[in-house]
């Protein structure tokens, strides 16, 4: 064993002696290069592993030349946009001056004859018209007479006018007597007449008077002009009188703004009233008065 391996040493020593043994500088040379491709090596693979597990890897290396931008689309006239209208706004002016309340009517010193009711033609009796009432005899008394002459009025007037039936023949007895009063008074005091009417009415329910006796009740009925209050007097005379000892007077008494009209319907001598007959006088009594005012 020993001859054997001294034998290959020798071998050896011949092989080196036949080729020769490279000098230092060739060795470190040599050296260097290796390392150098060893490190090159590893940096590789360090790259691939980093780009296959997501992470980000700085290489130096000239900067890629960016795309080009996509060429824009070439501009086509766009349509004028219209604004939306915009709400005027109103230029301030000067408030409208208050509405001032119409001047007061003239205080009312007398009542024309125009003023009055007309009858219907076909309630008109031949040759007959309407005349003035006596006094007394205009309106009815009630209890306290509060359509009696008032101090507060300016101006009073009345007429009484007998009429026929609308189906009455012609020469046939008379059905009544229509009598109108027209009372003026200044702003407030026709309102206060009717509060005066209105509370006797209430109050009061029979008077007596010259041996009559008097039974006062308010009747429903259609309201006319402002306000209106129609009233029933059933009048009750001594057994012992002439002629007929029973009869009625029917009343509106109706407030056309600061005038006050009565309008009396009553039997021909102490007959009974005509209920019916008492609207058509009314309406026409307020219809005369507007006209007049």
């Amino acid at each position: 064993m020993r001859d054997d391996l001294k034998s290959r040493y020798a071998a050896l020593a011949s092989e080196v002696d036949g080729g020769g043994l490279p000098s230092a500088g060739d060795l470190r040379r040599a050296a260097d290069r290796r390392s150098r491709r060893r490190v090159s090596v590893l940096a590789g693979a360090a790259v691939a592993a980093m780009t296959a597990g997501g992470g980000a890897v700085l290489v130096s290396s000239p900067a890629a030349t960016p795309p080009a931008p996509p060429p824009q689309p070439t501009s086509s006239p766009s349509a004028p946009t219209t604004s939306a209208p915009t709400k005027a706004t109103a230029t301030p002016t000067t408030p409208p001056a208050r509405p001032t309340s119409p001047p007061a009517r003239p205080v009312v010193r007398s009542i024309p004859e125009r003023a009055f009711l007309d009858l219907p033609s076909d309630m008109r009796a031949d040759g007959l018209s309407r005349s003035p009432t006596g006094a007394g005899l205009e309106v009815p008394a009630l209890c306290d007479d509060p359509l009696r002459d008032d101090p507060a009025a300016t101006a009073r007037r009345s007429f009484e006018t007998p009429y026929r039936g609308p189906d009455d023949p012609a020469g046939s007895t008379l059905r009544g007597t229509v009598t109108q009063t027209i009372i003026a008074y200044r702003p407030g005091g026709a309102a206060d007449l009717m509060r005066r009417v209105r509370d006797d009415v209430d109050s009061c329910r029979t008077r007596t008077s010259g041996g009559l006796t008097v039974t006062i009740r308010a009747e429903a009925a259609p309201r006319y002009g402002d306000e209106s209050i129609q009233v029933l007097e059933e009048v009750r005379a001594p057994a012992d009188t002439n002629g007929p000892t029973e009869w009625d007077v029917r009343a509106v008494v109706i407030r056309v703004g600061d005038v006050v009209t009565v309008v009396m319907v009553d039997g021909w001598e102490r007959s009974p009233s005509e209920p019916a007959d008492v609207p058509i006088f009314a309406r026409r009594a307020v219809e005369t008065i507007e006209e007049w005012r």
